[in-house]
């Protein structure tokens, strides 16, 4: 792996989620209705951000972003 600045996006969906990876899909479902259900579409590839990992694997804080813009 190697770091890499990533480009600017007017505008995100985000969520906060943690605990184990089994989870996430609970996340990413109530973002995506949050996206439909608001008027937008996704403008761009998922990004996820670890916040905090000091519950190990199991139990890691993680931001979901979605770049998005306004459905046409």
């Amino acid at each position: 792996l190697s770091p890499r600045e990533l480009p600017q996006v007017d505008t995100m969906a985000t969520i906060v989620r943690s605990g184990p990876a089994w989870r996430s899909h609970f996340a990413f479902a109530a973002i995506g209705h949050w996206i439909e259900a608001n008027g937008y579409q996704l403008g761009g590839p998922c990004r996820e951000v670890f916040l905090d990992q000091s519950g190990g694997v199991a139990d890691p804080i993680i931001e979901i972003q979605f770049p998005v813009r306004r459905a046409s």
